[in-house]
């Protein structure tokens, strides 16, 4: 595998980590009832360690570190926002 692979794996797991954290949320918006908590958040917290790791594989750690810490951010942005945004759309359905 070269570079650019761990790199792109390393980041999907790191998004996938964060919607299994996000979805467990009790305040999520995306569901009608959140996924089990205790199982959803150990799920996430093992994919956004796998991400961290793979980052690592395909960087130097200190840019891993940077990208990993970028990207776990802006999802945790987005995500409630999607969220919020199909809220409302839903709300306008009715």
């Amino acid at each position: 595998m070269d570079a650019a692979a761990f790199a792109l794996a390393g980041m999907v797991l790191a998004v996938t980590g964060c919607l299994c954290v996000y979805l467990a949320a009790r305040h999520q918006q995306w569901l009608h009832r959140p996924w089990p908590a205790r199982r959803a958040r150990a799920a996430g917290a093992a994919m956004l360690v796998a991400s961290i790791a793979t980052l690592a594989q395909g960087m130097q750690r200190t840019t891993a570190a940077f990208v990993f810490v970028t990207l776990v951010m802006l999802s945790f942005t987005l995500l409630p926002g999607i969220g919020a945004w199909l809220a409302l759309r839903r709300g306008a359905a009715k």
